[in-house]
């Protein structure tokens, strides 16, 4: 009986400290994000949209309810209940109108039929006007609007290639201009679609991303260079001689000297050294770059623009657990290294031959051949740096190697 009782006490215990420590983990998550509210705009845009939410919600459900009417039947008071009245919505506005009624700014009532995803059927003959092209993440998702080479490089403030492609099929053009071309995205399906293009950009990182995407390769040979330069950088990191070759490899940059742990950054000095030595170095330039991106003493969930470097362990409100500073690249490079030559092999199916010219210039100066159609996402001015945003490739592209 002893034992029993024993068995049975402990229990209760258990269940108690299980649900303290749960209790104590929400705890944390919500310190933890209510310390970042302030410091990052994102957050506080998200705070803001969720909470409009939930009130609408609440006064759809104040709506929503049965009301209740009175009447006589046989000189007796009765109480019926109407059938409650559902509005169906499309989509849900937040920002409320400067009308006097206060009534809610609503989508056009075009928006209120399914999203049009038949991209291969626009022909030029269809009426744009009557294409309900208000995508949602369930009609266009992430995997879609990335494909093959579009996410060969992250790139904040590019525009979906499906909207271009819809202009280039509906007005075929023999040459098509963009003059602040990006990351590459209209280049990359006029190539698809086998319409020559051209492209300006002030940018030099841009005008990098730009030929890597859209360049014709021998994917035999570009494939033995990816694996042989991994393979070198894995060897040299896991013998005995890394040391040596490691340390002799410096860097006069303070930016990445500030910006890198020790070890992930002797790991990228070596595959830029490295890199010197092949054929295809523009690719594995944007490799590098990747790769530099992620590996920086910066937050998890602040990628673009990281204020300071994060060299203490902090509360991730993205994994809401306690997250330690990058101290690795090699897992990176390894990664994105595979990652780009599968997704140069996939666009490499649907690329045709065409002329891509790219223009490292200023738009307003640059001389043009001619072209008859221009398709173009301008700068977000005062809303994205984008020189800070990618002050990472520069300042790995110091050295002019390869």
């Amino acid at each position: 009986m002893k034992r029993i009782r024993a068995k049975t006490k402990s229990k209760p215990k258990k269940a108690k400290a299980k649900k303290a420590f749960i209790a104590k983990r929400k705890r944390e998550k919500r310190q933890g994000v209510r310390g970042l509210l302030g410091k990052y705009k994102h957050l506080d845009l998200m705070k803001g949209l969720v909470d409009a939410r939930k009130e609408e919600r609440k006064s759809e459900r104040i709506r929503s309810k049965p009301k209740k009417t009175k009447s006589r039947a046989n000189g007796r008071r009765v109480v019926k209940e109407e059938a409650p009245v559902y509005r169906v919505l499309h989509q849900h506005d937040l920002f409320e109108s400067e009308k006097s009624n206060s009534q809610r700014l609503g989508y056009s009532p075009a928006y209120g039929k399914p999203a049009f995803t038949a991209f291969r059927s626009v022909t030029p003959e269809t009426n744009l006007s009557s294409l309900n092209l208000n995508w949602r993440e369930v009609d266009l998702p992430e995997k879609q609007r990335t494909k093959h080479v579009h996410r060969l490089h992250p790139y904040l403030g590019k525009f979906i290639p499906q909207l271009v492609e819809i202009f280039l099929r509906k007005f075929r053009p023999e040459v098509v201009y963009d003059p602040f071309a990006g990351s590459g995205t209209t280049l990359v399906e006029a190539r698809a679609l086998g319409i020559d293009s051209i492209g300006c950009d002030v940018s030099a990182f841009n005008c990098l991303l730009m030929k890597v995407k859209t360049d014709a390769y021998d994917l035999r040979k570009l494939e033995g260079e990816i694996r042989d330069i991994l393979e070198r950088l894995n060897k040299s990191l896991t013998s005995s001689l890394f040391g040596v070759k490691a340390l002799s490899i410096e860097t006069e940059s303070d930016y990445l000297k500030r910006w890198f742990h020790p070890n992930a950054l002797a790991e990228l000095l070596l595959f830029r050294e490295l890199l010197q030595e092949y054929a295809y170095c523009d690719v594995l330039k944007v490799i590098l770059s990747r790769s530099a991106r992620s590996a920086r003493l910066t937050t998890h969930f602040d990628l673009d623009f990281p204020k300071h470097p994060q060299t203490e362990p902090y509360y991730c409100y993205k994994h809401a657990r306690t997250c330690e500073p990058t101290q690795d690249a090699l897992q990176f490079l390894n990664r994105y290294a595979l990652d780009t030559l599968n997704r140069i092999k996939e666009f490499s199916r649907v690329a045709r031959p065409n002329k891509t010219l790219i223009l490292h210039e200023d738009a307003r100066f640059a001389r043009l051949p001619k072209f008859d159609l221009a398709v173009t996402s301008p700068p977000y001015v005062g809303l994205i740096d984008y020189h800070e945003q990618h002050r990472y490739a520069y300042e790995w592209r110091q050295r002019d190697f390869c």
